[in-house]
C-alpha cells in the first residue's frame, strides 16, 4: 500500500485537483490512502477570520464568504453533474463556521478549542470536494474521517498524538484501510479522547501521512512508500531562485535533510516525517505539476559509501564570536559555559571551533547577551558571511572544495555531512554559481 499526501498548492484549484487525481492513478498503486491539505491559503484565511471575529465580525464574515465562493467555484468546475448535492454540504459547513465565529464574538475570547475547531475546516472542505470529483468521474473511492483514528491530548492548537491509543484504533479498523479504491482522509486534524477537534500544528498534513504509515505498518499492513506531492521536484541542490541550474537530489539521508532544514534550506521538515522513517518506510518528495520529473527519496537507513556533495546553502550574514582564553583557563569548560549562555538566550548556533588559545563560534542571530557576562572583556565579534555545502562523506571531498573556493573565502569547519565556508565579503551569485557548477552540478 502507498500513502500519498497532497499539499495546499496541489489542491488549490480545479485544475490542480485534476492533476493530483492523475498522480494518484498513475503512481498510487492499488487502493492507496490519500491525505489532503486544505486548499492553498484556506487555513491562513480561517485564522485571520478567527482573529478578526473579536472586534471586526463583519470583516471576519466577509473573509468566510470569499472562502465559500472560492470553494463553490472549484466544486462547480469539477462536478457540474453533482454540484447541487455537494454544494449544500459545503454551504452548511460555512454556515457552521460563521456560527462559531459569532460565538467567539459573543464570548469575547478565542479559546484554544474554538481556534482548533474553526481552523480545522479547510481539510474537511478539501476532502469533500475531492471525493465528489472522484465520484463524478467514476473512480471507486471512500472518505475516512481521520478524527476517528488519530487520538491526541487536549492541547488543542499543538496537539500531541497518543500513539498507543491511536494504534488500537488503527488495529480495530484495519479493514477500513483495506477497502478497494482510493481512501481519502484529512491531514492536520485529529481529536482528543472526548471527541473534540484538535490540530497538529503547521506541517501537520505531512506529519499525518507519516503517522498513518507508521500505525498501519504496526497494524500488520505492508506500507511500500509515502509520497509527498507538492509544487517542487523534490529536494534541490541549491535555491532555484538563486541558482536556476539547481538539480534534484535523487536520494538523501534523513540526517542530511535535518542539517539542511536547520541551516534554513526550504526542504521538508524532518520531524514531520520522523514516524515514517522510524518505521523504515521510505518517503519520496514529488512534483504534482511535473509528475514524470525527478523526485527525491529520503531514507532513514540510507548508506552511501561514496563521497558526494549534494547542496550549497547560502547562510548569508551571521555573527562570529571570538573568545581569547585567559591565562590557564580550560577552553573546553569555557566552551561549555558559552554554549549554556547561548542556549538560555535563544542564540542559534551554527558552528564552534575550540583550541587551547581561543574559541570561535558562529550564530544566526544576535549575540549581545555575551557582553553582559563575566566573559565580556575576553570576547569580540564581527559580521561574516557563510556558505554550507552538505552531502555524504564530504570530508573526503575537502581538496576539491579548497581548489574551488573564491578569493577571500576559507573553510572554518567540516564534518561528515557539511563543510562551512566563511568570507568577510558577501558571496556573489556568480561565486555561488561557480561553486555549484564545479562541485555539485557536474558531480554524479
Amino acid at each position: 500500500m502507498k500513502i500519498l499526501k497532497f499539499g495546499g498548492t496541489s489542491v488549490q484549484s480545479a485544475d490542480s485537483i485534476r492533476k493530483s487525481v492523475d498522480c494518484i492513478l498513475r503512481y498510487g498503486g492499488d487502493n492507496p490512502v490519500v491525505v489532503l491539505s486544505a486548499l492553498a491559503g484556506t487555513t491562513n484565511s480561517l485564522i485571520e477570520a478567527i482573529n478578526l471575529s473579536l472586534n471586526e465580525i463583519s470583516e471576519s464574515v466577509e473573509i468566510i464568504n470569499q472562502l465559500e465562493f472560492k470553494h463553490l467555484n472549484v466544486l462547480k468546475d469539477l462536478c457540474p453533474q453533482s454540484f447541487n448535492n455537494t454544494s449544500i454540504e459545503i454551504k452548511n459547513i460555512f454556515d457552521d463556521i460563521k456560527r462559531k465565529l459569532s460565538a467567539i464574538e459573543f464570548l469575547g475570547e478565542i479559546t484554544p478549542f474554538n481556534f482548533a475547531s474553526v481552523s480545522s475546516y479547510g481539510e474537511i472542505l478539501s476532502t469533500k470536494i475531492f471525493l465528489s470529483y472522484l465520484n463524478e468521474i467514476g473512480i471507486d473511492s471512500s472518505l475516512l474521517n481521520i478524527q476517528n483514528y488519530l487520538i491526541t491530548d487536549s492541547n488543542f492548537k499543538e496537539a500531541k498524538i497518543d500513539f498507543n491509543i491511536s494504534l488500537c484504533k488503527f488495529k480495530d479498523n484495519t479493514a477500513h484501510f483495506l477497502k478497494n479504491g482510493i481512501k481519502l482522509t484529512q491531514g492536520f486534524i485529529a481529536s482528543d479522547l472526548k471527541n473534540r477537534t484538535t490540530i497538529l500544528g503547521r506541517g501537520g498534513s505531512d506529519y499525518t501521512s507519516a503517522v498513518i504509515g507508521n500505525l498501519l505498518k504496526k497494524s500488520g499492513l505492508d506500507i511500500d512508500e509515502i509520497q509527498i506531492w507538492t509544487d517542487v521536484s523534490g529536494i534541490l541542490s541549491a535555491d532555484p531562485r538563486m541558482i536556476p541550474a539547481a538539480k534534484t537530489i535523487k536520494s538523501i539521508s534523513a540526517k542530511e535533510v535535518r542539517i539542511m532544514s536547520y541551516l534554513g534550506a526550504k526542504v521538508l521538515h524532518p520531524d514531520t516525517i520522523k514516524p515514517a522513517l522510524e518505521a523504515d518506510i521510505r518517503v519520496s518528495v514529488r512534483n504534482t505539476f511535473i509528475p514524470d520529473g525527478d523526485y527525491t527519496v529520503i531514507q532513514n537507513n540510507f548508506t552511501d559509501q561514496f563521497p558526494k556533495l549534494n547542496t550549497i546553502i547560502n547562510l548569508r550574514e551571521v555573527n562570529e564570536l571570538n573568545f581569547d582564553i585567559p591565562g590557564s583557563s580550560n577552553s573546553w569548560e569555557i566552551a561549555n559555559h558559552i554554549n549554556n549562555i547561548a542556549f538560555s538566550a535563544g542564540c542559534k548556533p551554527i558552528s564552534i571551533n575550540i583550541s587551547e588559545e581561543s574559541i570561535t563560534s558562529y550564530y544566526f542571530n544576535s549575540i549581545d547577551v555575551f557582553f553582559d557576562t563575566k566573559y565580556a572583556d575576553f570576547i569580540s565579534f564581527q559580521k561574516v558571511f557563510l556558505l554550507a555545502i552538505t552531502g555524504t562523506l564530504v570530508n573526503k571531498k575537502l581538496f576539491e572544495v579548497i581548489n574551488a573556493l573564491p578569493e577571500n573565502a576559507s573553510i572554518i569547519s567540516i564534518n561528515n555531512n557539511a563543510i562551512f565556508i566563511k568570507s568577510t565579503f558577501e558571496f556573489s551569485i556568480e561565486n555561488i554559481d561557480l561553486l555549484h557548477n564545479r562541485l555539485i552540478q557536474n558531480f554524479d
